[in-house]
């Protein structure tokens, strides 16, 4: 196969990475308090968090939602299927 970069800003520290059931790949991006998405068309886009989340931890659940933890403020979050 051939490797595809798909850049992001270099403060983002992208960490966990997972695979939704639509195809798009979810990560961690922990520097800068995001989580980010990668379509199945390369598209991207990102959800921001509150400051200093620190997002780290990342699964999809049963349901199909996106689950993930926050080291710096100690929480388990969920993201719908749809969102």
């Amino acid at each position: 196969g051939e490797l595809e970069i798909h850049p992001v800003h270099p403060q983002s520290k992208p960490s966990i990475i997972v695979k939704a059931p639509d195809g798009a790949m979810w990560f961690t991006r922990n520097g800068d308090d995001r989580i980010g998405r990668i379509a199945t068309d390369g598209a991207q886009r990102d959800i921001e968090l509150p400051h200093g989340s620190a997002p780290f931890g990342l699964c999809v659940g049963p349901d199909g939602a996106l689950w993930f933890t926050t080291m710096a403020s100690g929480t388990v979050s969920r993201i719908g299927a749809g969102d």
